[in-house]
């Protein structure tokens, strides 16, 4: 796989003539081959290119943008790849650039819904409750 992953928006493939990426096994397991994650990260692309075409007939720009935080995500995990982690099986690791980016596209599917502080109050609440940012665990969130 070459070392640049293409992320831009174009037709490719319907997502319905998509073939699932064949494997060895009919559940997940605890790793997967450098061969896995390149056929994964080129089907998820796939799949994006097709949601991004679709989502343009629908003509509502919000919905449009889902195409960019699936982009986002493939990038962080095409990242990852190129370290030599298995995003498939790891805790994805996003630099904060990315989260930052990510935060970007929420704003544009959802607009103001996180100024709202019972907006924000019941999105963070659910971050906490697994234990992630925002549960106290590692600092303390003052809003």
């Amino acid at each position: 796989m070459s070392d640049a992953i293409d992320m831009t928006m174009t037709t490719s493939t319907p997502a319905a003539v998509l073939e699932p990426v064949p494997t060895d096994r009919d559940v997940l397991r605890s790793e997967y081959s450098v061969e896995e994650r390149e056929r994964m990260l080129a089907r998820m692309t796939e799949i994006k290119d097709s949601f991004y075409v679709a989502a343009q007939r629908v003509g509502h720009h919000q919905f449009i943008e889902f195409a960019g935080f699936m982009a986002e995500y493939i990038k962080v995990c095409a990242r990852m790849h190129a370290e030599g982690v298995d995003f498939g099986t790891t805790e994805l690791a996003p630099k904060h650039y990315e989260m930052e980016y990510l935060a970007e596209k929420f704003d544009c599917i959802f607009g103001d819904a996180l100024t709202k502080l019972e907006m924000r109050d019941a999105f963070m609440g659910v971050l906490a409750s697994k234990g992630g940012w925002g549960s106290g665990a590692k600092e303390e969130v003052i809003w």
